[in-house]
């Protein structure tokens, strides 16, 4: 149960049940991390406790911290070119990811994503990272493009893009070679998303006949 889907009346009783009559404040592990627990309350029934521990418990596990800066890129072509766009890793632990898809039109914008850090089956030790681009950019949401990124962020390592449509089929738009790791320029005439729109209608169409 959590506090949106309780009736009206029990939270009202966790509004009147939480006036603190005194107050010890101790340190107690949770999540991992130290918090401060209330150690008294005045007419603390035992899913009051529940409630209490449980919001301790998922401040401590989420935290407001940004992630840490891994590194910047640029993406490259599997010919040895350029394209205008690249992106920024962070890191929330060992195998959580976001980033930031920088000049992702080639007009700077920039969008965002995040994926885990695990072992796939078709590219090895990588990261498979949404991005907001089309329905950030452009309102489309039935369409979602993810890019596929090396655990090891170095020039040469390759990356994939995929693109889905319609939750209900998804394959390969794009592939290349990172290049300017912890240098990306952004130069390049396309990004990595410029041929996306003729090979949707490709699928697309074929769908319709199936």
């Amino acid at each position: 149960m959590t506090y949106a889907t309780m009736p009206l009346s029990a939270q009202k009783k966790l509004h009147s049940s939480c006036a603190v009559s005194r107050l010890h404040v101790r340190k107690s592990l949770v999540g991992g991390r130290m918090v401060r627990l209330l150690d008294s309350l005045s007419g603390e029934d035992n899913m009051n406790k529940y409630l209490m521990l449980s919001a301790a418990a998922v401040f401590a596990a989420t935290g407001a911290n940004a992630g840490t800066f891994q590194h910047s890129f640029q993406f490259g072509t599997a010919g040895g070119g350029s394209y205008c766009d690249g992106g920024s890793v962070y890191t929330s632990g060992s195998s959580v990811w976001a980033w930031q898809h920088t000049n992702a039109d080639c007009a700077g914008a920039t969008t965002e994503g995040q994926g885990l850090l695990g072992k796939l089956a078709a590219t090895g030790k990588s990261a498979d990272m949404s991005d907001t681009y089309l329905g950030q950019l452009y309102g489309i949401f039935s369409e979602q493009l993810s890019y596929v990124l090396p655990k090891k962020l170095a020039n040469g390592k390759s990356w994939e893009l995929y693109v889905g449509l319609n939750g209900t089929t998804s394959f390969l738009g794009n592939s290349g070679a990172l290049i300017n790791v912890n240098g990306a320029q952004h130069k390049g005439g396309k990004s990595t998303t410029a041929g996306l729109k003729q090979l949707i209608s490709v699928h697309k169409a074929a769908m319709h006949k199936n």
